[in-house]
């Protein structure tokens, strides 16, 4: 083997050190790169969910308003006929109280609970 000088070994240790940190410095970078790429597309997804959580709380209450006014006017209606003597068959009575029940759970108080407590104070409905 031929001679190695001194020199020629801090030239190899030093092109090795400069190396190995010329690795770790690109490899932070790529870290910090993928990361960054990363965070900003999960920060897009997450406005996208919230977009859509958004439309989902809408469409909700939407919905329940449907509910509630599908649910009053049956309750009007059936009122309506109550006072006007119409015969109503046991399946219908049913109904309105299934019908009453769910109008108050959802928060239902107004004119109709009114009418329903004047209705079985004159003893209408008693079915």
């Amino acid at each position: 083997m031929e001679q190695i000088t001194l020199g020629q070994i801090g030239t190899i240790v030093a092109f090795l050190v400069t190396l190995i940190t010329g690795l770790g410095f690109l490899l932070k970078k790529l870290k910090e790169f993928i990361s960054n790429s990363l965070t900003k597309e999960f920060e897009d997804i997450g406005k996208r969910f919230d977009t859509i959580d958004g439309k989902m709380d809408e469409l909700s209450s939407r919905i329940e308003d449907t509910d509630m006014n599908a649910t009053k006017n049956f309750l009007v209606r059936f009122l309506a006929d109550v006072e006007q003597g119409q015969i109503l068959d046991g399946v219908e009575w049913a109904r309105f109280w299934e019908q009453y029940d769910h109008y108050t759970k959802c928060g239902g108080n107004s004119y109709i609970k009114e009418k329903v407590e004047e209705f079985k104070t004159k003893g209408l409905l008693n079915h």
